[in-house]
């Protein structure tokens, strides 16, 4: 019969060093959620078409379109995300026309071009920060707590 022996950890290892580990751990996931949790949520721009059966009483003629206004009328139906609305020149042609209707190789279209924020969920920021603060404050606590017991330690002998 195959003996399993009992793990133990190292006998210089206490498990005051093991929360001064995890704790250290959680500070450093903690200050990297706080630098790249900003990056995560951001403002959404996606242009959407949708092919038209009639034509429209209002429109204009899209001729020499922008990839991403091109590859919505190509596939119409689908959400073509863009980065910027800087990317595409789409709105100021509707602001210009009055219509966000268009014609395509004798087809027509409605193009829409979609703004959305992604925001992150409530309280993220309060719990990231509250990890931030618990560990730095855990830290400090126990690496006072050891100083003083081997200053204690160093008086006696």
């Amino acid at each position: 019969m195959i003996e399993l022996k009992r793990f133990s950890l190292p006998k210089n290892l206490s498990r005051t060093d093991l929360a001064l580990v995890f704790l250290a751990l959680l500070l450093v996931i903690s200050v990297y959620a706080q630098i790249e949790w900003p990056s995560i949520f951001h403002p959404v721009y996606d242009l959407y078409a949708t092919k038209l059966d009639e034509k429209p009483q209002k429109y204009f003629v899209l001729d020499n379109p922008d990839p991403y206004v091109l590859e919505a009328v190509l596939n119409p139906g689908r959400y073509v995300s863009i980065n910027s609305p800087d990317d595409t020149h789409f709105d100021e042609k509707e602001h210009t026309h009055g219509t966000n209707n268009v014609e395509f190789n004798n087809s027509y279209y409605e193009v829409t071009l979609l703004y959305g924020d992604i925001f992150p969920p409530p309280g993220s920021y309060l719990l990231i920060l509250a990890s931030l603060v618990f560990s730095a404050t855990s830290i400090l606590i126990i690496c006072l707590f050891k100083i003083a017991q081997h200053l204690k330690k160093n008086e006696s002998v």
